[in-house]
């Protein structure tokens, strides 16, 4: 019987907390009868005791690989780990994120499995129970869940999905090095575009922790425009593959974009920091403000916008 191998790529930083359980929700995965597993450990140069816990959940695992790096960003840590992977899937698993058990056996299901992507569902949760599903779009037409990749109403993270390893390869895709927000968004567009099969698996398999980091909001102190940039880099890709990207679609995606940019202007309350996030918008995605409410998917946003640039016409006349 021919064996086949999934890679599970986890960068690791600074998630000692965690990182036990993570490895384990792989470790104890229920796998096919054909199948094997390889765990790769990027440490991305952890200033906890995360690089050591690497070394100690990997001392007897013939199945565990442990890279230590210093510290370059998620990005290269998954590049390192796509490189250093030889199984026939690749998935990507945050190093304080979960795999619920069962996420390997829908790979027995053989018209899955012959799909170069199989994407699922996700879940946030908490130290002590479930909370809720992602509850994102979904479809198991590639052409249809490319649109809802780009208007950004899917999931938009790298995890929650196999990939074949050819994919990367064959089409040179690797992770973007310096681009802080969208890197997800880049690598998962240009995967779905290569692919030549797609299926969505309407089942929530990937844990998503929602830990003291990720729900406390710090104010941010630079415009952060990278989102934007990402976009752009999309149609760049789109168009050298000459896959059409409806105007529709763009305005939705810049539009969800351009908004969460002000409201971190608006919760600044700089006048420095307004002229910089309009400058910033402006260069990457010129676009009016009644586009930006025509295109908004909730009304709650609508109103947002209107409330936004209210605001940023009283910090341009102040």
């Amino acid at each position: 019987m021919t064996k086949h191998k999934i890679s599970i790529v986890v960068p690791v930083y600074n998630c000692t907390a965690w990182l036990e359980e993570c490895v384990n929700s792989i470790l104890d995965q229920a796998v096919p009868v054909n199948f094997e597993t390889q765990i790769v450990l990027v440490d991305d140069g952890s200033s906890d005791n995360s690089g050591e816990k690497c070394d100690v959940l990997a001392d007897g695992q013939d199945n565990i690989v442990v890279i230590h790096q210093s510290n370059r960003g998620v990005s290269v840590a998954r590049n390192e780990g796509i490189k250093a992977s030889d199984g026939d899937w690749i998935c990507f698993v945050d190093g304080d994120d979960v795999l619920k058990n069962g996420a390997f056996k829908i790979l027995e299901n053989q018209n899955v499995a012959g799909c170069d992507i199989v994407r699922y569902g996700a879940y946030i949760f908490g130290e002590n129970s479930r909370l809720a599903s992602f509850g994102k779009k979904y479809s198991s037409d590639k052409d249809e869940y490319i649109k809802l990749v780009v208007r950004r109403t899917a999931m938009l993270g790298v995890w929650g999905a196999f990939y074949k390893r050819k994919l990367f390869f064959e089409n040179d895709i690797f992770f973007q090095q310096g681009v802080r927000i969208g890197e997800d968004w880049m690598i998962l567009f240009k995967l779905l575009l290569k692919a030549k099969s797609f299926i969505y698996v309407n089942q929530d398999l990937y844990g998503y922790r929602m830990n003291d980091c990720s729900v406390t909001r710090k104010l941010v102190s630079t415009v952060r425009p990278d989102a934007l940039i990402a976009l752009n880099y999309i149609l760049d890709f789109a168009k050298a593959n000459n896959y059409p990207v409806t105007k529709r679609d763009i305005a939705i995606a810049r539009s969800d974009i351009r908004r969460n940019m002000m409201k971190e202007a608006i919760l600044n309350r700089n006048k420095a920091f307004f002229k910089e996030t309009d400058e910033a918008i402006g260069t990457y995605a010129p676009q009016s403000f009644w586009k930006d409410v025509l295109y908004s998917r909730k009304i709650k946003h609508k109103i947002g916008f209107i409330i936004y640039w209210l605001f940023f016409l009283w910090y341009k006349m102040k």
